[in-house]
Formats: structure tokens, sequence, C-alpha cells
């Protein structure tokens, strides 16, 4: 193949999805936070439980 012929063949695209796991310490809910950027990170806020509506700050651990 010849560099002429790279340059027209159609280029796949790679990005990246960070996803949050989120689990309510009152009722258990388990729910996910999906994000494109390294700085929104979900312990920086509070949080509602969307099952429960109990409010409180994420806390990120660490395995």
């Amino acid at each position: 193949m010849s560099p002429s012929d790279t340059a027209d063949t159609p280029k796949i695209t790679v990005s990246k999805e960070i996803i949050w796991h989120m689990t309510c310490g009152s009722c258990s809910y388990y729910w996910t936070v999906p994000t494109m950027s390294e700085a929104d990170n979900p312990a920086r806020r509070s949080w509602t439980c969307p099952l429960c509506a109990t409010k409180s700050d994420a806390v990120e651990q660490d395995f």
C-alpha cells in the first residue's frame, strides 16, 4: 500500500470514557456516572440517590 492509498483510507477514531460506579450508603442502590474528563471526579460534590433520594457527599474508594 502506497502512502497516497493510506491518506484516503477511513480512520478509526478513539476516545476515552471514564465510568464512575456509585453505591448509595443508605439503600445500596448502584448506578454509574460516565464522563469524558479526568477532572470530572464525582467525589468533588454531593449526590442524591436516584432511588431513595438520600443526599450525601461522595467518597472515592481505593482498591
